[in-house]
C-alpha cells in the first residue's frame, strides 16, 4: 500500500477519482497495516490526502517505525538536569527555515536554560548560542545514537518531526522525561512519544484546538516563535500588470487536490490574466514526479501556470521578487514562505479554515516590518 499511496502523488493533484481513492485508502486501512518503508512520504501525505484521517495512517506509521527502530541499540540516560534541555534538528543551516524560525527562540532559551544542539549530521549555521553540540550520524541504515550517552537533558524540543526520516526516529523513543514537538512541522504527531505540542495563540482556534493533536497542546503569545529573515536586499521592481502573477511556494504533497480546484475557481473567475507560479523546489526529483505532475497541472489550469523544480535559495528569492501577491497552502501553511514574501513587501493572502492549522503567519506581519503594504 505504501507504494501504490506514492505512486499516486504526482497524479492525485489533478484527478478527483484518484484523490478519492487515496481517501477510501485511508479509510479501509485495517489495525494488522504496518509500513516498512517510505516513512516521511506517507507522514506527510496522510495530512494532505485526509487532514480528518491522518491520526489514523500516522498511527500505522510509527508502529512500524517503533518496529524498525527497536533493534537499534538506545543511549545510555544520565541524570536529568532541570536546567538542561536539547534542541532536535537536522536543518540548523543558513536561509533554512528552521533555522530562521527559532533562532531567536533558541537564543531566549539560552539566557535561562542551558541549551544542548542535537544536530542530525553537521550545522552549517551558527552554533554559539549552544552549551553543546552534539552531531548524529546515520551509519549503515541505523542511527548512532551513543553520543547521547548521559546527555542530562529533562527536556527534548524536536523543531521538525516529520521532516526527515531520522526526526521520526527519535521523535519514537523516550530521550528525557519531557518531549516537545514544535513548529517546524505544524501538525500532530499522532502517536510518537511526545508530550506536548508547543504552538502560538494566534494560530489556533480559540477553543477546540486540542482535538487535533495527540500531544498536549502549549499555546505561547502571538505566533508561537518570531522569523528571522535575512536582509530584503533589492524589493521587487515594477511588474507588468499582466499577467497577474499568483506565487505558490507548495511543495508536494503541499499542492494537493483541493488546492489546486481552488486555483482552477480563482482562475475561472479572475477578471485579468493570471500566471500561477509553482514553486515545488526538490520534492518533484523522485519517481519522475516532475512530468506526470505537470500534466496533471495543465489539465486543471491549462497555460496559465510556471512549474518550477530545484533552486538554490538566492534563485528562489529571486523569483519570489517577481510576483504580485503571494498565496499560503492550507491545510498547512508554509510560514517561512509567506514571511519572506511580507519582508519583500509582496502582499500575501491565507485561506482561512474552520478547522486544522495554517501555520504561524499572523505574527509575522508586525515582526517583518511590512505593515505598509
Amino acid at each position: 500500500m505504501a507504494q501504490s499511496l506514492l505512486g499516486w502523488l504526482s497524479l492525485w493533484v489533478g484527478r478527483s477519482p484518484i484523490y478519492q481513492k487515496l481517501r477510501q485508502h485511508l479509510t479501509q486501512i485495517e489495525g494488522s497495516f504496518q509500513p516498512v518503508d517510505h516513512f516521511v512520504e506517507l507522514y506527510h501525505s496522510a495530512t494532505y490526502i485526509d487532514g480528518e484521517r491522518e491520526h489514523h495512517l500516522k498511527r500505522h506509521i510509527h508502529r512500524g517505525l517503533q518496529h524498525y527502530i527497536a533493534p537499534m541499540p538506545q543511549p545510555r540516560a544520565g541524570t536529568p538536569d532541570p536546567q538542561r534541555l536539547a534542541v532536535v534538528t537536522k536543518f540548523w543551516h543558513p536561509d533554512d527555515p528552521i533555522y530562521c524560525g527559532f533562532g531567536r527562540w533558541v537564543g531566549a532559551l539560552s539566557r535561562r536554560y542551558a541549551v544542548d544542539l542535537w544536530h542530525i549530521g553537521t550545522p552549517t549555521a551558527a552554533t554559539d548560542g549552544f552549551d553543546r553540540v552534539t552531531v548524529l550520524e546515520c551509519h549503515g541504515g541505523q542511527m548512532d545514537l551513543e553520543a547521547l550517552a548521559g546527555h542530562g537533558a529533562m527536556a527534548v524540543c524536536f523543531l521538525e518531526v516529520g521532516r526527515s526520516l531520522e526526526s521520526l526516529w527519535l521523535a519514537n523513543l523516550r530521550l528525557a522525561p519531557i518531549q516537545m514537538a514544535c513548529l517546524g512541522h505544524p501538525v500532530t504527531t499522532a502517536g510518537a512519544e511526545l508530550d506536548y505540542f508547543i504552538s502560538g495563540a494566534e494560530v489556533e482556534l480559540g477553543r477546540g484546538a486540542e482535538q487535533f493533536y495527540s500531544e498536549r497542546l502549549v499555546l505561547l503569545p502571538n505566533a508561537g516563535l518570531e522569523l528571522s529573515l535575512s536582509p530584503a536586499g533589492d524589493l521587487p521592481q515594477s511588474l507588468p500588470p499582466d499577467p497577474l502573477v499568483i506565487l505558490c511556494p507548495w511543495e508536494l504533497p503541499t499542492l494537493n487536490h483541493p488546492l489546486l480546484q481552488l486555483l482552477h475557481k480563482i482562475l475561472r473567475e479572475s477578471r485579468v490574466p493570471l500566471c500561477f507560479r509553482l514553486l515545488v523546489g526538490a520534492s518533484l526529483n523522485r519517481y519522475n514526479d516532475y512530468l506526470s505532475c505537470r500534466q496533471e497541472v495543465h489539465r486543471i489550469l491549462g497555460d496559465h501556470f510556471e512549474l518550477l523544480p530545484t533552486k538554490t535559495y538566492p534563485e528562489w528569492r529571486s523569483l519570489m521578487t517577481q510576483g504580485h501577491l503571494c498565496l499560503d497552502a492550507y491545510p498547512v501553511g508554509v510560514p517561512w514562505a509567506i514571511a519572506t514574501a511580507l519582508s519583500l513587501g509582496i502582499p500575501a493572502i491565507t485561506l482561512e479554515a474552520g478547522a486544522g492549522i495554517t501555520g504561524p503567519v499572523p505574527g509575522y506581519c508586525d515582526t517583518t516590518n511590512v505593515q505598509n503594504w
